[in-house]
Formats: C-alpha cells, sequence, structure tokens
C-alpha cells in the first residue's frame, strides 16, 4: 500500500515538473539565441634530429576567433650560424614564414619567438590524413634542408 502511494506520488512529481519546464513556460524561451563562436584551432610541429636533418625543436601554431594565427616556438640544436638572412621557414601550402620574426640565435639553437600572422591559416590544402594540416614545415640553411616536420592538429575547440 505505501509502495503504489510512493509510485503515485513519484509519477504526480514527475508531471508537475515537466509541466513547469515545457518551452511554454520556461523563462528561457524569449531569451536571445545563442551565438555560435568561432572554433579555436591548436596545432604543433616537432622537429627531431633525424639525420642529416639537424634542426630539434618545436612550433605551436593557434588560430584565434580573430582569425589570426600565433605561431611560437624554439628550436634547440640546428643554428650554427648566427647570420640569420641564410635560414628559411616555409610550408608546404606555400607560405613563406622568413622573415616575419624575430629570429635570436644562441649556442647552435634559438631564444623563444612568437609571430602573430594575419595572412596565414591553418586550413588544410586538403583533407587531413591522421591530423596532418600540412605535410611539410621546412627550414633550409643556404638552400640546404636542416629541418622538417609535419603540422599535426592537436584540436580544435
Amino acid at each position: 500500500m505505501i509502495s503504489s502511494r510512493l509510485s503515485i506520488l513519484t509519477i504526480f512529481l514527475f508531471i508537475i515538473s515537466f509541466f513547469f519546464n515545457s518551452p511554454s513556460t520556461s523563462p528561457l524561451v524569449n531569451a536571445s539565441p545563442l551565438v555560435k563562436r568561432e572554433r579555436l584551432i591548436v596545432a604543433w610541429s616537432e622537429f627531431k634530429n633525424d639525420s642529416p636533418l639537424t634542426v630539434t625543436g618545436f612550433v605551436t601554431f593557434t588560430q584565434l576567433t580573430t582569425g589570426e594565427i600565433v605561431v611560437t616556438g624554439q628550436f634547440n640544436e640546428g643554428f650554427n650560424d648566427p647570420d640569420t638572412s641564410k635560414y628559411t621557414f616555409t610550408f608546404s601550402n606555400g607560405y613563406d614564414l622568413t622573415g616575419k620574426f624575430n629570429l635570436n640565435i644562441q649556442n647552435g639553437g634559438t631564444a623563444p619567438w612568437t609571430v602573430t600572422l594575419n595572412d596565414f591559416t591553418l586550413q588544410p590544402v586538403s583533407a587531413p590524413k591522421l591530423n596532418i594540416l600540412f605535410s611539410d614545415f621546412t627550414i633550409t640553411y643556404g638552400g640546404i634542408k636542416i629541418g622538417q616536420a609535419n603540422i599535426i592538429l592537436l584540436g580544435a575547440i
């Protein structure tokens, strides 16, 4: 008997709660619609000392909701000549990063650096495979390739 009264009470409370949470009585019905925000894209490149390539280090890419790309990096090895004009930084999509950031060479590597780009995109040239956005981020010294890495998509939020 108590069990049947408890079941009836539970059903009654469920119906009451459903009624008060229906769209016609909800205070959120007249609320303004949600604004869809742009996705934030984060990617990463890791340069490994893989003979004959000598550069080691990392570069991160963050596409902001404004569309700008913040590129941050540091190289630990492979920069033995302090003449920065001899190094180039290019991507497989044709983008040239050379000269767009302050390259400070120290002890065979570089100091940490950051650059904000308005003319670059993290959208892949073709459909990404295994989260690879570009298959080739290349560093050359005097025309000789000294570093190469994939740009790997870490996430889009």
